[in-house]
Formats: structure tokens, sequence, C-alpha cells
């Protein structure tokens, strides 16, 4: 049965003895980009000649990448011709935004990889209008409380001191809470919905504890992109768990 709370989709789940109360918000991209031809084909190339790519450029950099799908998302401002920028593929107008998110934060561009700093993200969204963005260590409770209102928010780790990182957005919350049921005979257990739990003690429903999640938009053409651990940022074989931080307040 599908319920609605506060304005989030709720499931309850009845299993024999256990309910399962999950709560979820997004994911709110539809963009799957990336940092390849359709994107890049206007960032400055100088002497580089990067085979890796048909039009041979550097990569874009997964900074002004998570930039620009957020700015996407929020279709602002409204210089950028939006409507011509596709979901999945790359296209001219995609191109020039991403040129101008790369600039931004100052990449410096490489075939191998291109790098910029996430202390600049907050910066460079205020040149593009969002005045509120908020560079801070990461926390579970505030990207929440913006995904909830549909604002993503941009995340960052590295692999370790001084080893490379990634940054990316998270477009969705999920908090799964279970709890166990004292009360094992036949009568009705009445769910309680019209608040996030726990449901009250008259029904039984006793040792509640939560898994916490959030979707992840890695900025590779939608490879990867999935349910995460709110905690635990673990991707095809890499560990993002050194110096995490998020990009919040995104308006």
């Amino acid at each position: 049965m599908l319920y609605l709370v506060q304005g989030l989709t709720v499931l309850l789940k009845m299993r024999v003895s256990l309910m399962h109360l999950i709560i979820q918000t997004g994911p709110l991209l539809s963009t799957t980009w990336g940092q390849g031809t359709g994107y890049n084909d206007f960032i400055p190339s100088g002497p580089l000649y990067c085979t890796g790519y048909s039009n041979y450029k550097p990569p874009v950099g997964c900074v002004a990448v998570s930039i620009a799908q957020v700015m996407n998302f929020h279709q602002l401002p409204t210089t950028y011709n939006w409507s011509a920028m596709p979901s999945n593929i790359g296209s001219s107008a995609t191109s020039a935004l991403m040129l101008d998110c790369a600039e931004s934060v100052n990449t410096t561009y490489g075939c191998s990889g291109s790098s910029a700093t996430t202390n600049a993200t907050d910066d460079a969204l205020f040149g593009f209008g969002y005045t509120n963005a908020v560079v801070q260590a990461y926390s579970f409770e505030m990207a929440y409380n913006n995904i909830r209102f549909n604002y993503p928010v941009i995340l960052a780790a590295n692999e370790g001191l001084l080893v490379g990182g990634h940054q990316w957005v998270a477009d969705g919350v999920s908090i799964v809470q279970t709890f166990v049921c004292t009360n094992t005979g036949d009568g009705p257990i009445e769910p309680i919905y019209s608040r996030i739990p726990p449901p009250d003690a008259n029904y039984n429903w006793v040792n509640n504890y939560a898994a916490e999640y959030l979707y992840m938009n890695w900025g590779w053409y939608g490879v990867h992109n999935a349910w995460y651990s709110a905690y635990v940022w673990s991707v095809a074989g890499s560990d993002y768990d050194y110096g995490m931080k998020m990009v919040r307040s995104i308006n």
C-alpha cells in the first residue's frame, strides 16, 4: 500500500513480525551526463592531444559535470538554452555549459583527467546566481533536508590523504526503518501512517532501527547510478571515504 506522508512516498510492507517503512524522495535528476565527446567539445586543448576522445579534447572534469547537472535540474540561469540539452547525450548547448562550469572552478585540464577543487564550487555557483550554496563537511541530515525539498546536493571525497577523489551529485534520499512486532497473534495490527514512525507501542512494535541511503549520480553517463549507503561511498573499486564534503543549499 502506498501512503503520502508530508509529501514523501511511504511504502508499508508486512512480513510476519516485521514492518519496513520506506521513505523516499528522488532521484530528482533526469540527466546522465559525462565528461567526454559531446560535453567537452569546447574545452581548450592547447598542446594536448587526447586520443581517448574522438574530438581529441581533454575531459571536462567531475567538478564541472556535477555543477552542470544541478544547474540543468533547476534550469537557471535562463540565459542558457536548456531545451537544447538532451538528458543522455551531449550537444553544443551542453558543451557550452560545461565549458563555463569548468572555467568557473579554474579546472586544470589533462588527458588522463581534469581536476578542480570542491572548495571552489560554492563561489562558482554564486557566479551563476545560486547565492545560497555552501561547502561544508558532509552531513546526512543536511543532505536529507535538502533533497526532500527538491534540492540536489553535490558530494565529494578522496580515496585517501594526497590521493585523487571525485565529485558527484546526490539527488535522492531513502530511509528504511524496521520494527519488530512482539504480537504474534492472529489479530490485526493497524499500521500508523499519519506520521513518520515509530508506531505507537500499544501496537507492540518495538526495536526499530534505520538504514539510510542516497541516490548517487556519478557523472559517468549513468553508469553505476543507484542507491548507496549514506555513509559508505564505494563504487567501481574506489572507496571515497576521506575528507567527505558536500555542497548544499544550491538555490
